[in-house]
């Protein structure tokens, strides 16, 4: 037996994917992508069955998951196991929910009353947030993201509050301090 190179020993996450009507996910998808890049590192779906489980090996690092963007999208439900931040379950529709693997770092707002509370960041960076909290929500239909289209909020003054992108997925929130 030869050994192909794709074992991953350190940095694993499982992620469990359920339907409870048993067809599927009926065109959502999942999708895992870098906390300070962006790039999506893995995506996929649950086809024609009513469970399914993915292994995933990750680098050591800082992700955001999206689930959803499927005609039934209610019936949908996940567990991602493994990562050091924790085990987190959900259903869809769900954009950025973070965690980390391999005990990274990962900055961001540690203080679990704010509106803009990171699970994965264990470094506070300072950024809290407790008024004016909106979260935003983006959505790409046909799951390759907005394809360099982007997003950009002013003030009255007309400054630059907040600027950003959806590089990859059908789904994806940020939670914004205004």
């Amino acid at each position: 037996q030869t050994n192909n190179g794709s074992c991953c020993t350190s940095s694993c996450v499982t992620f469990a994917m359920t339907d409870s009507f048993g067809d599927g996910w009926n065109g959502a998808t999942y999708s895992i992508t870098e906390y300070s890049s962006g790039n999506s590192v893995a995506s996929g779906t649950l086809s024609d069955e009513s469970d399914g489980v993915e292994n995933i090996c990750l680098s050591d690092g800082c992700y955001y998951l999206s689930v959803g963007g499927g005609a039934f999208d209610g019936e949908i439900g996940w567990t991602l196991s493994g990562a050091s931040s924790g085990n987190q379950s959900g259903g869809a529709p769900i954009a950025g929910i973070t965690f980390n693997v391999g005990g990274a770092v990962c900055p961001g707002c540690t203080n679990a009353i704010a509106c803009n509370y990171e699970l994965a960041a264990n470094s506070d960076n300072g950024s809290c947030c407790f008024e004016n909290c909106v979260s935003f929500v983006q959505m790409d239909s046909f799951g390759d993201g907005w394809n360099g289209a982007i997003y950009t909020i002013y003030d009255e003054s007309g400054a630059t509050t907040a600027t950003g992108t959806m590089s990859t997925g059908t789904i994806a929130s940020v939670n914004l301090c205004l």
